[in-house]
């Protein structure tokens, strides 16, 4: 979803970025210093193409767990799920999930923001495998972490 300036106009991702560094530091965004400083070091808004999307237009984001060959568990966070499994699987995931293939999709949970959704991860990474495991069966007592 295209940003918009200050004074109404539709911006692309990479301007967005500018102007959004350009308001830290007080100066405008057209200069290409400037922009190449925000592609380098912002994460753009914009999802890459086929990122799940609601009926209302909102990105979503997932927060999963993939159950390994070995019962071991991996967790992580995706726009596309399905298809960050197939990647697991292929090889290409995390070195963790390659030497323990194959892998199965074995939980998720939907998140409104990136944000929220690696917090979650990170909360889901501290646990011990038991906990997961609860987890990944449905334990409704720790199914709690929307909105974090």
């Amino acid at each position: 979803m295209p940003a918009l300036s200050s004074s109404g106009e539709t911006l692309g991702t990479g301007q967005a970025c500018s102007l959004r560094v350009a308001r830290l530091f007080g100066r405008g965004f057209d200069s290409p210093r400037l922009q190449n400083f925000a592609k380098r070091n912002f994460v753009l808004s914009e999802p890459a193409f086929g990122a799940s999307r609601r009926a209302s237009g909102l990105l979503i984001c997932f927060c999963y767990i993939l159950e390994c060959v070995d019962h071991s568990y991996y967790v992580g966070v995706s726009y596309n799920p399905a298809d960050r499994e197939r990647e697991h699987n292929a090889g290409k995931g995390s070195d963790w999930t390659a030497a323990r293939r194959p892998v199965r999709l074995a939980w998720t949970e939907e998140h409104l923001t990136l944000s929220s959704a690696r917090k979650r991860e990170n909360q889901l990474k501290g646990w011990s495998r038991a906990k997961k495991a609860a987890l990944v069966r449905g334990s409704p007592r720790l199914c709690s972490g929307q909105g974090l």
